[in-house]
């Protein structure tokens, strides 16, 4: 699904998450991905998201308000901080 130009970010946001990743449940946490692997491919993707680039706090920011409790959670070790997407 291409992104145009008159979707709202959060839409774009949306359907660039639902096309590369699969949501797990919380209690495969582990599982997850860290906000910076998550960063890193959203600013990098051809073509680009967004027009202008998030930084990575906003790009948390608006997964979690596209994605209530999407994370970031404690992995089991509670080492690392988890977005439940894989």
């Amino acid at each position: 699904m291409p992104l145009s130009e008159g979707v709202a970010p959060e839409g774009k946001l949306r359907a660039w998450v639902e096309e590369h990743y699969v949501h797990v449940p919380l209690r495969m946490k582990d599982t997850g991905i860290k906000l910076e692997t998550l960063y890193v491919a959203y600013t990098t993707c051809v073509p680009p998201i967004h027009q202008k680039i998030l930084g990575k706090i906003l790009f948390g920011k608006m997964l979690n308000a596209v994605y209530p409790n999407i994370g970031p959670h404690k992995n089991s070790a509670g080492s690392s901080l988890m977005y439940l997407l894989q």
